[in-house]
């Protein structure tokens, strides 16, 4: 999000929530919450891996 900043043409919206250092990333109640809340007409999003049990997973 920060190296994004450094350019004004993009929009960015980060999700919140508690940084997960052994993810490097942002999860836990309050980021879900957030996309819960989320009404899109179009989402980019990535994903490793998809499991039934744990849905979507990636890697840092």
């Amino acid at each position: 999000v920060c190296e994004l900043s450094k350019s004004p043409n993009i929009h960015v919206i980060s999700t919140g929530g508690e940084l997960q250092y052994n993810l490097n990333g942002l999860a836990g109640t309050l980021t879900i919450n957030f996309l819960d809340s989320l009404h899109l007409d179009k989402a980019f999003v990535s994903s490793a891996g998809i499991s039934i049990e744990r849905g979507l997973m990636t890697s840092s």
